[in-house]
């Protein structure tokens, strides 16, 4: 696993996977509660709250 956390959405992506999962409050990655951007469906408004800089990291998992 190679998680970078995305902090413009408050979210962490397993970069080989295309796996998320959210953050708490202190900043820990929460396993639990995983979402694949392959093949789940991801709200938009968290699609359009990425930074540029988050946007990038997580682009190729991004379906029009």
């Amino acid at each position: 696993m190679k998680i970078v956390k995305l902090k413009s959405v408050g979210s962490a992506v397993d970069v080989a996977t295309g796996i998320i999962y959210p953050l708490t409050s202190d900043n820990k990655v929460v396993t639990k509660e995983p979402t694949n951007l392959n093949t789940d469906d991801v709200n938009t408004d968290w699609w359009l709250a990425l930074s540029p800089e988050d946007f990038k990291i997580v682009k190729k998992y991004y379906k029009k």
